[in-house]
């Protein structure tokens, strides 16, 4: 049995003051939520992410020490106070003051607590102990002359509830002004192919000397294909040069030759990382069986600089704040703090981790096999001037659900409160960084560089400079089948970009992605940030080159094929997108938020056999492309539509100002459906679209909008939905303050809303045009405008309506007889602001929808072949009663057992209703869907009225307490009106069910009481 020692009066000084402190340090919290589109969800919403332990987890009392040091020699019994070595089992301390020089193996400790000195003499050491918790010094070699030989620092342990000093176990702690100093020998970490290396290669020749790698060193050699997992890892038998020997032989093929295109150089060399170094800081064997493996931890007034380390079986999976290597909550580092060049590998949680830390720098390592994130420069998102630079990062992948660290009861954000259901290799939060020179090569349903949602540091601070991204690259991510976790938010198509940045993370500074390369992934780059500017850079062989919601593309070229053709021959390549490529530029939605991506400059590659230009979903805003150069291209532009019902605010398109998609003449590109269409405009059945004169169409953004409910409506009944605001649960991403829509040039629209609504005493309007136009405006209201501007100067009052028509100026005029305020407003070229203060008046009676089109009861705009009678739903329609004009029907005693029975069977792609509406009077309609779980559109004429939660017209109407519907409003005249209500197939073989009831109801004018309306089924 050991006598404990006398506890010093440093040790128990040490012991209150630092665990106070710990305690303390760790009240700061982890990240909150992340996701995209929207505003960020609240902490209730996401869930508690504190860092670093969880509350409920005791703190466990420091033990007493049992083995005490003096001055000197480790292994020699004299530097012992009681004479002994330290023995298996033994808690030893180095009190302040003191120094140890470590020169052999130590025996299997319980702990160690360097409060003085430990210095790893310059000799093969084992070090073995469950903890060290460093407020000292612990040291091997210098930056100027470093370790030689090999060092072995064990950590272990299986309790995972013990937690010393509020930091866990099985760690290196360092805090309270310790340091720890580890300088391992400074070899190259990584490099790059010069040349391919083909199946069955036993050796490699790289970009630089790799002299200083040596026989017995692992290699891995990332991959060059779509394919994460084609990494290689070998074992070097001889090294001459750039010539490189190994075993065993390669089974794939690594690309290592430049190509270039327009004049950039894509750069598609596999790089080769050294997995082996002389300092080795590692889990036990047991680490594997519970994916517990070790960890460093660097506190606030601590001094860390470490470089040639390697980090293996480090981490422990679902465990917040335990990882690798981690500065947790530090503060400004002043003292040039690094980690640079070290290996970490097969980490059971991340790699690097920055967390409330700023100015640390982070260069020149290789992390592989990872899980979860590798690099990460945030947590809380309010980390700044921190460095990436130059890192490699080769294959990592997510964790399962039930090993997220940050857990949360959220599936629209992945139930991760850390976004870990789509692991990055760089993932951070705030801007105000440099990430530079770094490689991803290869995730699972990851990205390569993860530009996550919404920090507190949105604009930099007063000492940093901004984002500085350069010269990255980003390959080989991809999402294999289904997956993983696919929400609202973010479904499947949001995983496998070398580039994910997504809303929320700053809208005023523009945020430059400068020289980027993004090769062999399922999508290039995601870019859903208004601030995001991708520019001078190369996306190649991608699925999709670029899905951009928002930001700006300015000098890129996309490359769909090079003469890397490794993975091409797959059906669909890990790349595709659904039966193949989807495009070279996609615009699938620019959901959340008011401001349409812009294509600047780029230049489109080889891309021969698909459109590039894919407009999949529009819900709210207006792509603009002003300079497109196309190569070895065919097609231009193709309005791609899954389910002609599922998406279509149709008044939204592509602005081609300079007519690069159109053989240089300047043109809108619209939907088929669009009323925006004239007889100037041209069908383009090749494309899905319509392509009219840049003249005669112009972008209208409605600010401070008067209700969700605004439409513009012609003199000929012409009726336009200016873009509904996102709506979730009421309060979640509420954009209501931006509507946009396409109007025709020199027409007259009357603004129409909602009773209902509450309307502002003034709105913004915003003209987008490329040459000289004019719109007149008129809006009901009880007097005068008190103002109206545009451009910031007075518009005129014309004499009488008559007048205002024929002015070739913008101006003003109110006419009492009617009550209404007309403006006219004439631009130049660019952006003309027009602001209005009038009191606008409610308006009950909005014109929208059409008799019946034909006795077929189709709806307009849409092709017959989509109303297929032989559709399971024709059973569904058999049920219901011939059309009369006063034989109201209630669907809500229709039975959907059937119906839902035939679509889980995968007899159709979705189940039609087709009717009409019989609305009783004029009036805004409130249009709802009763406690449905699947996908259900509505349509009147050519207007889609609702769909599933999310979707960008959709808002949540609460009957009464407890229930919820999906619903949309529209405006209708009393009378008969063409209806289609798709029930999609997906959803229910997804394991949606559906509410065996449905209804329609509608809001009585200047109230919020909602009743039946009859539905009346089609001849």
């Amino acid at each position: 049995m050991k006598t404990p020692i006398k506890q010093s009066s440093s040790w128990g000084l040490t012991i209150v003051k630092l665990a106070l402190l710990a305690i303390l340090a760790s009240c700061g919290g982890g990240g909150g939520g992340s996701g995209g589109g929207g505003t960020q969800p609240t902490g209730s919403q996401l869930g508690s992410t504190t860092d670093p332990g969880s509350p409920d987890m005791p703190i466990t009392p420091t033990p007493d020490p049992t083995s005490q040091a003096k001055d000197g020699d480790w292994n020699s019994p004299s530097t012992w106070a009681n004479g002994k070595l330290p023995a298996d089992g033994d808690v030893v301390d180095i009190p302040a003051g003191k120094t140890v020089t470590l020169r052999g193996n130590t025996a299997k400790l319980a702990g160690l607590m360097v409060n003085g000195n430990l210095v790893l003499a310059d000799n093969d050491i084992q070090l073995t102990s469950r903890w060290i918790m460093v407020h000292g010094s612990f040291s091997a070699g210098t930056e100027a002359t470093p370790y030689t030989r090999k060092a072995t620092i064990t950590l272990t342990g299986t309790d995972k509830s013990q937690n010393i000093m509020n930091m866990g176990t099985k760690l290196i702690g360092v805090m309270g002004g310790g340091s720890l100093q580890l300088f391992g020998e400074n070899r190259m970490g990584w490099t790059q192919l010069a040349a391919t290396a083909n199946p069955g290669a036993t050796s490699i020749t790289l970009q630089d000397d790799a002299s200083a790698w040596r026989a017995g060193d692992k290699l891995v050699i990332a991959p060059s294909s779509f394919e994460a997992e084609e990494y290689e890892v070998v074992t070097i038998t001889s090294v001459a040069g750039k010539q490189v020997n190994f075993s065993p032989a390669l089974a794939h093929t690594h690309w290592g030759t430049l190509q270039t295109y327009e004049g950039k150089t894509l750069d598609q060399r596999a790089a080769v990382g050294l997995l082996s170094r002389n300092i080795v800081i590692r889990g036990d064997d047991n680490s594997d069986a519970l994916s517990f493996g070790g960890h460093v931890m660097v506190m606030a007034g601590a001094k860390t600089k470490i470089s040639g380390v390697e980090l293996f079986k480090m981490g422990q999976r679902g465990t917040k704040g335990r990882y690798p290597f981690h500065w947790h909550l530090a503060g400004d580092l002043a003292h040039g703090d690094y980690v640079k060049n070290n290996a970490i590998h097969d980490s059971f949680q991340r790699a690097v981790v920055v967390h409330g830390t700023n100015n640390a720098l982070v260069e020149g390592n290789v992390a592989f096999n990872i899980t979860n994130h590798a690099f990460v420069w945030a947590e809380d998102g309010n980390e700044v001037r921190n460095s990436f630079i130059k890192n490699l990062a080769v294959f990592n992948k997510n964790p399962q659900e039930s090993e997220f660290a940050f857990p949360v009861s959220n599936p629209l954000f992945g139930n991760s409160g850390q976004s870990e259901f789509r692991s990055a290799s760089f993932w951070g939060r705030g801007f105000n960084h440099t990430i530079k020179g770094n490689i991803a090569a290869g995730s699972i349903n990851g990205f390569g560089f993860f530009f996550d949602r919404f920090s507190p540091n949105t604009l930099g601070d007063s000492e940093g400079k901004g984002l500085i991204f350069e010269d990255n690259i980003a390959h080989s991510n991809y999402r294999p089948g289904a997956a993983g976790v696919a929400s609202e938010i973010y479904p499947e198509a949001t995983f496998g970009h070398g580039l994910m940045v997504t809303s929320g993370l700053g809208e005023i500074t523009t945020h430059l992605f400068n020289r980027f390369t993004s090769y062999k992934n399922y999508g290039g780059a995601w870019l859903e940030d208004r601030s995001t500017q991708l520019q001078d850079s190369v996306v190649a062989d991608n699925g999709t080159g670029i899905y951009i919601h928002r930001g700006v593309v300015n000098g890129v070229v996309i490359v769909s094929k090079t003469a890397n053709t490794l993975g091409n021959a797959e059906t669909p390549p890990k790349g595709g997108f659904g039966s193949g490529a989807r495009g070279a530029i996609v615009v699938p939605s620019s959901h959340g938020g008011a401001r349409a991506p812009v294509i600047l400059d780029a230049t489109v590659v080889n891309h021969d056999d698909a459109a590039y230009v894919v407009d999949v979903d529009d819900l709210g805003y207006t792509a603009r492309v002003e300079k497109l150069k196309l190569v070895n291209t065919k097609k231009a532009v193709y309005f791609h539509e899954v389910n002609p019902f599922e998406y279509g605010f149709a008044e939204h398109g592509i602005d081609d100002s300079q007519g690069a998609l159109n053989g240089g003449q300047p043109t809108v590109w619209v939907k088929r459906r669009s009323p925006v269409v004239t007889a100037a405009c041209t069908s383009s059945l090749a494309s899905n679209s319509y392509a009219c004169p840049a003249s005669s169409s112009l972008l209208l953004r409605y600010k401070n909008s008067p209700s969700r409910t605004t439409y513009l409506v012609q003199p000929n009944g012409t009726t336009l939905g200016l873009a509904q605001p996102w709506y979730f649960d009421g309060s979640m991403w509420d954009y209501q303050s931006v509507n946009s829509g396409w109007v025709v040039n020199g027409a007259q629209y009357e603004v129409l809303t909602g009773a209902q609504d509450n309307k502002p005493s003034d709105i913004e309007l915003y003209l987008e045009q490329s040459a000289s136009k004019s719109l007149e405006l008129s809006w009901a209201t009880s007097g005068p405008a008190s103002k109206v501007a545009q451009n910031g100067s007075s518009v005129p009052l014309a004499a009488s309506l008559a007048a205002l028509r024929s002015a070739s100026t913008s101006a003003q005029f109110y006419d009492a007889s009617v009550q209404k305020l007309f403006v006219k407003m004439v631009g130049a070229a660019g952006v003309q602001t027009v602001q209005i203060i009038a009191p606008f008046a409610v308006t009950n009676v909005a014109l929208l929808g059409r008799a019946p089109d034909s006795a077929s009861g189709l709806v307009t705009g849409v092709r017959q072949s989509n109303l297929s009678t032989s559709s399971p739903s024709s059973q569904l329609r058999q049920t219901l009663p011939s059309v009369t004009a006063g034989n109201a029907l209630d669907l809500s005693v229709l039975s959907f057992a059937s119906t839902q029975a035939l679509l889980s069977a995968g007899n159709s792609t979705s189940s039609v209703f087709k009717g009409y509406i019989n609305a009783p009077a004029d009036g805004i309609y409130t249009l709802s869907v009763p406690g449905i779980g699947g996908n259900v559109d509505v349509w009147l004429g050519s207007v889609w009225i609702s769909g599933t939660v999310g979707n960008l017209s959709t808002v949540i109407y609460e009957p009464s307490p407890g229930t919820r519907d999906e619903a949309g409003f529209v405006a209708l005249r009393k009378g008969i009106h063409p209806i289609t209500v798709v029930f999609g197939r997906n959803d229910l073989q997804n394991g949606y069910t559906m509410n065996p009831r449905f209804g329609l109801r509608w809001a009585v004018p200047g109230s919020d009481q909602h009743v039946a309306i009859p539905l009346l089924r089609a001849p």
